[in-house]
């Protein structure tokens, strides 16, 4: 057998004349979804920011981070994030950054319509899967945004 017919057979074993030839534009319509950037509006980034939610926000603790939130009259969520030297060197503490912004970004629903939060990450969060880390942070931010109404 040469390789010409070699080519054919693979080609014959991999095409069949029953299936319908697939058009781009015959793929179901993507549904319509909001973005789910992280946008800079979402962020918190002024230090008064941060101390006013300190000072008037709810706070709750589990063993990676603390959260504290608070209403605010924005019309959205905002978050910001602070991690400790305490807490590892800078690769550590972008990583943990990451992974916050990444649980806030899915899950922007359940941080309610319009709240302010601070996410402080603990040394806690340095062994746990982004799963248990996921699950810990909304279970903090469904607490809190009952609290806050």
């Amino acid at each position: 057998m040469d390789s010409s017919s070699v080519c054919a057979l693979r080609v014959a074993a991999t095409s069949s004349d029953e299936e319908e030839p697939t058009d781009a534009s015959a793929s179901p319509p993507r549904p319509a979804r909001r973005s789910e950037r992280f946008r800079p509006a979402d962020r918190i980034l002024r230090s008064t920011d941060f101390e006013r939610i300190y000072r008037k926000g709810r706070r709750q603790t589990g063993p990676s981070f603390a959260l504290f939130g608070m209403r605010n009259e924005l019309g959205r969520s905002r978050l910001g994030i602070t991690v400790t030297r305490k807490f590892g060197g800078a690769v550590l503490r972008n990583r943990s950054k990451r992974i916050v912004r990444e649980i806030f970004r899915r899950n922007r629903d359940a941080f309610g319509a319009s709240c302010d939060f601070v996410v402080n990450v603990r040394t806690g969060a340095l062994t746990r899967p982004y799963t248990q880390l996921e699950q810990e942070l909304m279970g903090l931010a469904s607490r809190l945004v009952r609290i806050a109404r």
